[in-house]
């Protein structure tokens, strides 16, 4: 007693229960008064959605639990803050069938009294995956049941629960279900992304410090009219919830500062989201990244503690990015751009000197701009939350069909189909085909679009590195990528000697011109059938037709190119009429992108495979099975000939069948979120990657990127 009051001393830790207790009582004292105002029935409605009516045996899809919710009631976040119990479901499945576990959309933070909670109103939406084992056969149905339990509050609690129960048909072909497959997609794609950029925190004075270093996202913070960051963790009794999270940026990167509960313990590596919210012109931006921070600066966790990430360094990943551009020039993918190229040579052989090495410089200048400009795009979005890597844009079917038109129409030009020297409907072919500075230029560009479908060993580790530095980091390496896929020209064209030693140019150039067309006319067909793999039959059946009409357009202009009069002018106004038309066309398969064929199982020759999902791994290596991963995509040259050279081969397919090795594949044809994570766990930006399992041993081992089946067999074990 001190003065006449009795005074009492509260540790750290007691004040968190007090308010807890205050908290309770308070729901004790209210309930009441509050009673006789309850809803009649349910405060939420659950239930168990699906994306899909119908499934194969194998598949991996989303199933959701979705929450109505009656106005002003919410329920609560994965840590549900100062007080609240998240969602949660008891399965009883039936065997072969296996649901991954929560995936949580961003909360709101919503203040309790002197609390401050996590939760959701109105509805919600909690996606997981879902995957069908190959045991089940077309003709059976799929029950899945469940106990789903939830806490409810608005000014009292209420605890509820509900079974749940899902029907699914198994067929021979899955069928989607139209009203919740874009909901659920929808969702999913709001879904907080994989930070692209490393996190680091530090502990001082009852205050933790997270900071990130990228300049491109401190740019945008401090672009807008007013910008917030708010830290979820995911771990409870840790931050003080209710306290101001203070912002600070700087031209490298951003900090976060927040203060810590009395007595909290800070564990070494920091789980959570970030929400960024900017005020623009035309509306609120919100974007939420996932991430685990390590303790310490940014800038030191920089290829640390990240799987496969080998110790790069900028220095190493420069150089890895220079040699894997330099392999680029062998690659399938890249031939017919060097055959043009090669002419070009040809051409200026008697030139100067001077004229020479401008060809090398205009070149390497193309090579150089695209791909920093391609290293831009990909920073700018996945800086915006998208979760995508190297050969992003040929995710898309518009991206896909434009470029299989582009390539027919420069076989059309080399053919000599069309000859309309400087007008714009020729002027992707005509300038890449051009000698001197300007056609050096675009055919280095041509160069570099072509070169997207093909990942060359070293460029994996360098460009997956690049992707979690800094802007000015990622831009080096993917100069240095450009730089070593222009030096054999460039280095030519200030070899004066080696260029002499070209054939002469003459009569044989038209021919040789000719016969440049047929790589390009099979770089189209080989377009045309990725094009296939994204869209449905029908799809593809009226894109063919396109082309068809395509190279009508072509011909009428070529035609027109030898008459007098007026059908110069009608001819190219049918033209061109015909071709813009045809890229019209085109837009019109945004966002139609069907799912992989990969995605329901099949066979590599007489190598049976199933969908990959992290849910599905975690299961075999749950059962001590070993594993073997192939992420590939349809548009991906380097996986197809892995595919068709490796994987065919009947000792391939003996030896896993004689280990018991499940072959799981991966298909990145199409945008996947849960793909382009698991490529960034290993330090990848794309395909392909290549993942061994072996059984008790906690990492996988990482096979090159160009495969052999001696390679394959000593990775296993089998040689």
């Amino acid at each position: 007693m001190r003065n006449g009051v009795i005074a009492f001393s509260v540790n750290p830790l007691s004040k968190t229960f007090l308010a807890l207790a205050v908290f309770a009582m308070s729901c004790m004292v209210v309930n009441a008064a509050y009673a006789q105002n309850l809803p009649e029935g349910p405060v939420v409605q659950a239930r168990i959605v699906s994306e899909k009516k119908d499934v194969t045996p194998g598949e991996t899809f989303w199933i959701g639990l979705r929450l109505d919710i009656l106005k002003h009631w919410h329920v609560y976040w994965r840590n549900a803050g100062d007080a609240g119990t998240p969602p949660s479901v008891k399965w009883d499945l039936p065997e072969g069938v296996t649901v991954g576990e929560f995936n949580w959309p961003v909360p709101e933070r919503m203040a309790e009294g002197p609390l401050m909670t996590f939760a959701y109103k109105n509805e919600l939406l909690l996606p997981m995956q879902f995957t069908l084992g190959d045991r089940w056969t077309p003709g059976e149905t799929v029950i899945l049941k469940g106990k789903a339990r939830w806490l409810v509050c608005y000014k009292i609690c209420i605890p509820e629960s509900a079974e749940v129960e899902l029907a699914l048909t198994v067929a021979d072909a899955s069928k989607t279900d139209t009203i919740w497959e874009p909901k659920i997609a929808q969702t999913v794609s709001h879904l907080p992304a994989a930070a692209p950029w490393p996190v680091g925190f530090s502990v001082a004075d009852g205050t933790l410090t997270l900071s990130i270093e990228d300049a491109a996202m401190a740019a945008a913070l401090g672009a807008a009219k007013k910008a917030s960051v708010t830290f979820f963790p995911y771990e409870g009794n840790i931050i003080s919830n209710p306290a101001q999270q203070a912002l600070a940026r700087q031209d490298e990167g951003f900090t976060l500062a927040v203060d810590l509960q009395d007595g909290a313990i800070v564990p070494d590596e920091l789980s959570g989201i970030l929400v960024l919210e900017e005020e623009l012109d035309g509306g609120t931006l919100e974007r939420a990244f996932e991430f685990t921070a390590t303790e310490g600066s940014a800038s030191a966790l920089v290829g640390s503690g990240r799987k496969g990430s080998g110790g790069v360094t900028v220095l190493s990943a420069a150089f890895f990015a220079f040699l894997g551009g330099l392999i680029l020039n062998i690659m399938p993918c890249v031939f017919p751009v060097l055959f043009m190229k090669a002419l070009g040579f040809v051409s200026a052989a008697d030139a100067s000197h001077r004229a020479i090495r401008m060809q090398g410089i205009f070149y390497t200048s193309g090579v150089v701009v695209s791909f920093l400009s391609l290293a831009l795009v990909l920073i700018g979005l996945r800086a915006g939350g998208a979760e995508i890597g190297w050969g992003f844009q040929l995710q898309s079917p518009v991206v896909i069909g434009f470029l299989a038109a582009f390539m027919l129409a420069i076989a059309l030009n080399l053919s000599g189909v069309y000859e309309v020297e400087g007008r714009f409907v020729n002027l992707g072919s005509n300038l890449a085909s051009k000698e001197g500075g300007l056609g050096s230029f675009f055919t280095g560009v041509l160069a570099t679009v072509v070169a997207t479908p093909c990942t060359a060993p070293f460029m994996g580790a360098a460009l997956g590195f690049a992707l979690t530095q800094t802007s000015l980091t990622a831009l080096t390496v993917f100069l240095f990528l450009g730089l070593g896929m222009a030096s054999p020209y460039l280095l030519l064209s200030f070899a004066p000697s080696l260029v002499k030693k070209l054939p002469k140019p003459g009569a044989w150039m038209d021919l040789f011109k000719q016969f440049l067309a047929f790589p390009m006319y099979a770089t189209a067909a080989w377009l045309a059938w990725t094009f296939g793999q994204q869209v449905d039959a029908q799809s593809f059946l009226v894109f063919l037709f396109t082309l068809v009409i395509l190279g009508l357009s072509f011909w009428v202009l070529g035609a027109s190119e030898t008459k007098s009069g007026r059908w110069p002018l009608i001819g190219h106004i049918i033209g061109i009429a015909g071709i813009v038309l045809v890229v019209a066309s085109l837009f019109q398969y945004d966002g139609q992108a069907k799912p992989a064929a990969s995605a329901e199982g099949g066979n590599d020759g007489g190598l049976a495979y199933s969908a990959f999902s992290p849910e599905r791994l975690t299961e075999l290596r749950g059962e001590g099975k070993p594993v073997f991963i192939n992420f590939t995509a349809a548009w991906c040259i380097s996986c197809l000939v892995n595919e068709r050279v490796v994987f065919t081969q009947d000792a391939i397919a003996k030896a896993f069948d004689d280990k018991g090795i499940t072959y799981l594949k991966g298909d990145w044809t199409n945008r996947d979120p849960v793909i382009t994570r698991t490529l960034a766990e290993y330090d990848r930006a794309g395909v392909p990657l290549y993942l061994y399992f072996a059984p008790g041993v906690s990492e996988p081992q990482i096979l090159p990127q160009i495969l052999t089946e001696k390679i394959v067999l000593d990775a296993i074990g089998a040689n």
